[in-house]
């Protein structure tokens, strides 16, 4: 497993062994296009979505859909409602709970990467605590950190292997696809968008993998669907 953002290329980048590492590469000394904020937002989003049943109280679930919300149309005002009203629950709640708590309130900031938010919000997620049993989440330790791993990769793709997205891939019924998925968050038809992008000409293996991956995980901000869709 790759420990070091210096030894990752494009064969070993699906290989870090925690987040941290990709926290550590995209930053200035390792990275020269650094992701936006919308794009770590819905992975952080996706996070807390793995756990969505278990979150007891109103206002957090309120805060991921602010989030979430925030990412796409960049309106301040409901985000920062959202979050005040945590704050404010927090001090009513179990104290086991204000580690996710304090970390919804970081969801309006301008610069997610900053300060090494990245790894904090991986953990912050699974809402790990002392007096919580961590197989009331239904995995494991081990199989959480796989589980993050796998929605930054799906969100974040391959930076050592860009893609030149060419427009008359766009076809009328992959854009539909893409939308209806990113709409109703259901992404079972990725590999069904690997064919209409094939019919439309599309001829990048990367693609056709990441679709049609039977084991893959696919969120909002899917490296695919962002493309078709337009969105960074």
């Amino acid at each position: 497993m790759i420990q070091h953002p210096g030894d990752l290329n494009a064969d070993t980048w699906h290989h870090a062994a925690d987040l941290g590492v990709y926290a550590w590469y995209y930053t200035p000394r390792f990275c020269d296009v650094i992701p936006g904020p919308r794009k770590f937002r819905l992975f952080m989003v996706a996070c807390y979505r793995a756990v969505w049943d278990f979150i007891p109280f109103a206002e957090f679930r309120t805060a991921v859909e602010a989030g979430e919300r925030f990412a796409d149309d960049g309106d301040l005002g409901p985000a920062t409602t959202a979050c005040e009203a945590v704050v404010a629950a927090m001090g009513r709640e179990l104290s086991c709970w204000r580690p996710l708590g304090w970390a919804l309130t970081s969801v309006p900031m301008d610069d997610p990467f900053e300060g090494g938010l990245l790894p904090s919000w991986s953990r912050t997620r699974e809402l790990e605590a002392p007096d919580l049993n961590p197989s009331a989440f239904n995995r494991t330790p081990e199989a959480s950190v796989a589980l993050h791993l796998a929605l930054f990769r799906d969100i974040f793709g391959n930076p050592f292997r860009p893609i030149g997205f060419d427009p008359m891939w766009r076809s009328d019924t992959a854009l539909s696809l893409a939308k209806q998925m990113y709409e109703s968050r259901d992404f079972s038809a990725m590999p069904i968008l690997a064919d209409a992008l094939q019919d439309a000409g599309c001829d990048n293996d990367d693609i056709f993998d990441h679709c049609r991956d039977a084991s893959g995980v696919h969120v909002r901000g899917c490296w695919v669907v962002d493309m078709l869709l337009g969105k960074s």
